[in-house]
């Protein structure tokens, strides 16, 4: 998988749902915010953050499905944080793991939706 080529796509996809002030670290747009866990100074940035007039939405890429357990602390706090801000947290992942990252999510309770993509490489 190609993560610039993804993130573009992803990024073209959410463009079209009307989501505004993207960030996504690639060329043309700003890298997303770090977003810092309280009381400590441990903080993430998600792969692409975006806006509609509400709403936040934060995308992550469970980049290594088979070590899901290291994405553990950092989806918790995007999924709280887009729970604190009226908005959505979706974890990218590829079509033909996402029942697995699904499960993880359950078992770690991290409110998040999977969005599975697939490639052709």
């Amino acid at each position: 998988m190609n993560r610039e080529i993804v993130v573009e796509a992803l990024v073209n996809h959410i463009e079209g749902l009307g989501m505004k002030e993207i960030r996504a670290g690639i060329k043309g747009y700003p890298d997303p915010k770090k977003i810092k866990i309280r009381e400590s100074q441990t903080s993430y940035s998600p792969d692409i953050l975006a806006k509609t007039d509400k709403k936040v939405y934060l995308f992550d890429f469970a980049d290594d499905p088979d070590a899901l357990q290291k994405f553990a602390q950092k989806w918790k706090l995007f999924s709280t944080y887009t729970r604190n801000n009226h908005g959505d947290f979706y974890v990218v992942s590829m079509a033909n793991r996402e029942y697995t990252v699904k499960n993880f999510l359950d078992e770690q309770n991290i409110k998040a939706k999977v969005f599975p993509i697939s490639t052709t490489e």
